[in-house]
């Protein structure tokens, strides 16, 4: 019996996640079979609120800076708004935080989408009007702006307006008009004071973010916000080993979110918490003064020895993806991520060392690339100039990441394979890895197809995904037409 109609039974809404194109995207999508039957990642950055965590000192401007830049080269019609409120920002090395050919920049293109909002002690009012101002320039561009994605919704191409960046970077530092104005007119605030206007701040961050995320779904922005840490004080009277509202199980022990409101964590779509920051250096032999000294672990040129850092993170909540799962991401602190060198820093710290079919002395070789060497001191110069060695090492890290993180059986493949079985399954098929390595797993709008009808993805590179590669690689039959001789 037919109750409702097929306009009331219809899917609304949908996903959307743009793809960084770094590792850091399997924490925050899934893949999944677009309209067209390929397979296509839905993650990264989107039309949703990713909350970026950490204690003072520990990057996480460098980290969401770095992920929104990445999104501006990967998709070129992207504005980048980066809402700064702490005075501290430079908007020339944001622009070069670009260090891979899977990412390229930057360039004229990529500098001039990139707008720096620096506006010191700003308050949350302040943040409303400047998102506001951006909305306003959207409104009347609105239905140009509406693209088709390859995700599917009631077996239609999902639509949505391009996407718009935003970073807000801190949420947690603004205050309030109406806090400012009292300190102005008042010198001599008491403690209970300080507390009063410490819960008027969350009250008005708590009104604010329902507002945020109407704008959100309604023009299309993909909005970063970077949170401080600090200690967790329990009520009063109330059993400290008892977690209070907001607590997330994931999260770092006794820390919790500093003058954000309650509203944030509810309506954040993932939350990447960086739970160390770690300086990656290794101490040298100078044979000339027979003495030691610090060198960075993956230099390029003269890099201070206490350049590179390993960011540790984790989602400590997670609607996106599963939450939990711990991964090293490297950035340098002058120059922002390094998406190739986090690639390269998975496998080689993975029990066995995943997907290198030599490792000794120092030296590196990719069974799905073997036709270079790597060490730490070249890995950035050769990837950097090697878009196949940086492609091996993107589908290898993807491999090795789903495996472990998702189990064997993931979307029901086989990824027990060794790459070396994997890379000789798919060129019995007749594959040219050649051909797989000049792909992208960086999906695009509106199916942009070559000359040949095949789908493109970034950069006008043909659309892959480890999924397909591991399928075709399984069952002998996937979507690789393109690359079967």
């Amino acid at each position: 019996m037919q109750i409702f109609s097929k306009d009331m039974v219809r899917d609304e809404g949908g996903i959307v996640g743009y793809n960084t194109g770094t590792l850091i995207d399997l924490h925050l999508g899934q893949y999944m079979i677009g309209v067209d039957g390929r397979w296509y990642f839905n993650g990264g950055i989107g039309n949703y609120i990713i909350c970026v965590e950490a204690e003072p000192n520990q990057h996480k401007s460098s980290l969401s800076d770095s992920l929104q830049m990445c999104i501006v080269s990967n998709y070129k019609t992207t504005y980048f708004f980066n809402l700064e409120n702490e005075g501290n920002k430079d908007g020339d090395r944001i622009r070069g935080m670009l260090h891979s050919p899977l990412t390229p920049g930057p360039d004229a293109s990529t500098d001039e989408r990139m707008v720096l909002k620096s506006h010191k002690d700003c308050t949350i009012e302040d943040v409303d009007a400047q998102v506001t101002a951006i909305c306003k320039e959207i409104e009347p561009n609105l239905k140009k702006m509406m693209q088709e994605t390859p995700f599917a919704l009631n077996d239609e191409p999902i639509k949505v307006p391009l996407l718009t960046c935003i970073n807000i970077d801190s949420f947690t530092s603004p205050n309030t008009d109406a806090n400012e104005k009292k300190a102005d007119n008042d010198k001599d605030i008491t403690d209970s004071e300080n507390n009063m206007d410490a819960m008027n701040i969350g009250r008005a961050k708590t009104r604010y973010v329902p507002k945020l995320s109407r704008q959100i779904n309604k023009y299309g922005l993909g909005v970063t916000v970077t949170v401080q840490l600090g200690e967790k004080k329990a009520p009063l009277g109330s059993n400290p080993s008892i977690p209070v509202a907001g607590d997330t199980p994931h999260a770092k022990g006794g820390k919790t979110a500093k003058r954000v409101g309650t509203e944030l964590v509810k309506r954040t779509m993932a939350t990447i918490q960086i739970m160390s920051a770690k300086s990656l250096c290794k101490r040298r032999e100078m044979k000339t003064e027979l003495m030691e000294s610090l060198q960075a672990e993956y230099p390029l040129g003269a890099t201070p020895p206490n350049d590179i850092m390993a960011l540790t993170i984790s989602t400590s909540r997670n609607k996106l993806a599963p939450s939990g799962i711990m991964l090293d991401m490297i950035i340098s602190q002058a120059a922002g991520l390094l998406p190739d060198v986090t690639n390269f820093h998975f496998l080689r710290t993975l029990k066995g060392y995943g997907g290198f079919s030599k490792a000794t002395g120092g030296r590196w070789v990719l069974e799905m690339y073997p036709e270079v060497t790597i060490t730490r001191s070249n890995l950035r110069e050769l990837s950097g100039s090697d878009y196949k060695l940086a492609r091996a090492l993107d589908l290898t890290a993807r491999y090795f990441y789903l495996r472990s993180a998702r189990g064997m059986n993931y979307l029901g493949l086989d990824w027990s394979l060794t790459i070396s079985e994997l890379v000789k399954r798919v060129k019995a098929l007749g594959v040219d890895m050649n051909d797989v390595l000049e792909t992208t797993e960086i999906w695009q709008p509106n199916f942009p197809k070559d000359k040949k009808g095949y789908a493109l993805g970034a950069h006008g590179r043909r659309h892959m995904t480890i999924v397909e590669l591991v399928e075709l690689a399984t069952k002998g039959e996937g979507e690789l037409e393109w690359a079967i001789h």
